[in-house]
């Protein structure tokens, strides 16, 4: 009887054993389809997320595309008009439209009757200041668009096959010129004395309201689609610039607050550009118009194609000293406001200029002495898809520095309030307004902004409506601002 209890017993040890291990089974069983599910749950909503932010990416960029296409017609967008939309293919294969409603009043009116230049701006579109021996304006390809009076310390240079087109306004310069390949009203008058004119639009400037001022870095990039604020201050180092709008990060929104900055950057040649060179980044100069500046390096907010930074209230007065350049090789917008003097003119750019009462180490440039000079601002299409968009809207006062322009492969330069500097050189042709102006008022007439929806859907689905105004500055300049007044989304 005693033996056989025994092995009664380790019978019941052995059962006890199998079902602890079949409880142990289940039940990692159990937490193992949990955890799977928990995992196939966040790798799904992961998935919708980015599939969500790609749908929102090409949705702005839709926008973007059909706002660069209206901007420059006044009858697109006009109430009572047919508003042609855009069809718009991306690189993830998919494709998009966008249907385009004028709204109430949008664009009417009648051509202005021009009055005379604004007490508030130059009287000249553009003034160049080179020595004799160089040109002052030379157009390499294409056609110079310039809505203002042209006046040129030296040669215009205009080979066969380019032309400047002043349509309406004077031309003057002290050197030669071939006014069968100029537009202007009336003939171009080379060469002709000129001093006179360049004197009296330095003048008119005057000597811009500015100090060196504090120390500041260049953050660095923290991430992608972001928000970076600058403070005004006195900036030394190209690169550190350069790595927030070169590549490094994507989608990111920098932001020149109101006040004075001056760049003097320590490097030299080449290196001491500051480059802007990604084709998603936005930067903009002065009081923000049309969108909401975040807490530094939040996510970066949605802003304006164009129409930026207010030209009413605080702006940004740029200042460069030495070798320091700003080249402008691909960007979604840059766009300057600038600062207002006691004098009443609006300043956005001020170049190495003896006036500025700099130390000589620092006024020296190492092209001005170079016969055509190299660019203190380049604006150019350095690669497909790498157009660069740079918008002025102050004056320009660098009597020693030259502007490079390469518009060939659809880069936008427009200096919107006057700019004097010692040369321009340009190639290719741009649609999108004149590249040089100057503020004009009108007496009678003009067309109201233009008021528009858009409605964009992507392989047939709506996905986003957007409410946009053309400034079309009267009639003047159409587009030459863009405000996004509502912009929402379905998703």
């Amino acid at each position: 009887m005693i033996a056989r209890h025994v092995r009664r017993g380790r019978h019941d040890e052995r059962g006890a054993s199998m079902i602890l291990a079949l409880v142990f089974v289940t039940v990692f069983g159990m937490a193992s389809a949990a955890t799977l599910t928990y995992a196939d749950t966040a790798l799904r909503t992961n998935q919708a997320t980015q599939q969500r932010q790609a749908v929102l990416y090409n949705a702005n960029g839709a926008i973007d595309t059909a706002i660069n296409a209206m901007r420059p017609i006044h009858a697109w967008g006009r109430d009572g008009l047919a508003c042609a939309g855009v069809d718009v293919n991306f690189e993830d294969d998919t494709s998009g439209a966008v249907a385009c409603t004028p709204q109430a009043g949008s664009g009417v009116g009648s051509e202005p009757v021009q009055g005379g230049p604004s007490a508030n701006a130059p009287a000249n579109a553009l003034v160049t200041n080179a020595r004799s021996a160089e040109p002052g304006i030379n157009i390499r390809t294409g056609v110079l668009p310039v809505g203002g009076a042209v006046v040129a310390t030296s040669a215009i240079e205009t080979p066969a096959g380019t032309q400047l087109d002043a349509t309406n306004y004077s031309v003057g310069a002290a050197g030669a010129c071939s006014p069968g390949l100029i537009l202007s009203t009336p003939t171009a008058s080379c060469p002709t004395s000129v001093s006179v004119a360049v004197a009296g639009a330095i003048n008119a400037v005057g000597i811009p309201d500015w100090e060196t001022a504090i120390p500041q870095k260049a953050p660095a990039c923290n991430g992608k689609f972001q928000y970076v604020p600058l403070e005004p201050g006195r900036y030394t180092d190209a690169a550190a610039l350069s790595a927030l709008t070169s590549g490094s990060c994507p989608g990111t929104v920098v932001h020149l607050l109101p006040g004075q900055f001056h760049f003097d950057f320590a490097q030299r040649g080449f290196a001491a550009q500051w480059r802007i060179t990604d084709a998603t980044v936005t930067v903009v100069a002065g009081t923000a118009e049309g969108w909401t500046p975040p807490v530094a390096f939040a996510d970066a907010p949605v802003v304006p194609a164009s129409g930026a930074c207010s030209l009413t209230a605080n702006g940004s007065l740029l200042t460069f000293s030495s070798e320091s350049a700003l080249y402008v090789g691909g960007a979604r917008n840059v766009e300057l406001c600038g600062a207002t003097q006691a004098n009443g003119q609006v300043v956005s750019i001020l170049g190495p200029w003896s006036d500025m009462q700099l130390p000589q180490a620092q006024l020296q440039r190492r092209c001005v002495a170079l016969p055509r000079g190299c660019p203190f601002l380049m604006v150019t299409s350095a690669a497909v898809g790498m157009a660069g968009v740079l918008r002025v809207h102050g004056t320009v006062l660098a009597p020693t520095a030259t502007i490079g322009i390469d518009l060939r492969a659809g880069a936008v330069a427009q200096f919107n309030r006057g700019s004097i500097v010692r040369s321009v050189y340009s190639w290719g042709t741009q649609t999108i307004g004149p590249v040089f102006t100057t503020k004009y008022d009108s007496s009678s007439g003009g067309y109201a902004d233009r008021d528009v929806v858009l409605v964009v859907t992507i392989d047939g689905v709506r996905v986003g409506r957007a409410r946009v105004e053309f400034a079309d500055a009267n009639g003047e300049i159409p587009g030459e601002s863009v405000t996004i007044v509502e912009w929402n989304t379905t998703l």
